[in-house]
């Protein structure tokens, strides 16, 4: 895979660890879970949504269900927090596929732009090669002539070899 490729994959998994909930710790800190902390602004809304406000509670409970109301608004706040950084994450790491992807394309579209002009290069380069094989195919025929005559003017001389041998011995037989 190149490297490029592996920087963004790298980046992704990155951006997907668990971040601290600012409204849990103010929670944590307002019911006196810790106090080394400085209290945290609230949470300001991003990508246009809002943080999920509960309306003001008229009822006043005893303090242990008043920590646990807390503590499970707290839980639930992280809860959504978690979902939307993970739909956020995935989001992001959709459209640095799809970059990716892009580059790639943009890759495969130059790599098949070289195919194409070697394969232009190869077609005149054939084109040329039967023009020239066009020009050589009368010299060929008339080496192919010279060849059967050569080949007809051997017979007769091994004919002509056969007949001189034969006078020469009707002559010999005559002396």
């Amino acid at each position: 895979m190149h490297p490029r490729y592996n920087a963004i994959y790298a980046r992704c998994a990155r951006s997907r660890k668990p971040r601290p909930n600012p409204r849990r710790l103010q929670t944590m800190q307002s019911s006196g879970a810790s106090s080394e902390a400085p209290p945290l602004p609230p949470r300001q809304a991003s990508m246009g949504s809002t943080s999920p406000s509960f309306p003001p509670r008229s009822v006043s409970l005893p303090p242990d269900q008043s920590r646990l109301l807390g503590i499970a608004e707290a839980v639930a706040e992280d809860t959504l927090v978690k979902v939307a950084e993970a739909i956020r994450n995935d989001v992001t790491a959709a459209g640095d596929d799809l970059t990716v992807l892009q580059s790639m394309t943009a890759l495969a579209r130059d790599r098949y732009a070289e195919y194409n002009a070697t394969a232009q290069e190869l077609i005149a380069g054939m084109g040329k090669v039967q023009h020239t094989y066009a020009e050589m195919e009368t010299y060929i025929d008339q080496i192919f002539d010279v060849e059967r005559q050569v080949a007809s003017i051997e017979q007769v001389v091994s004919e002509l070899d056969d007949y001189t041998k034969r006078l020469e011995e009707s002559l010999k037989r005559r002396k």
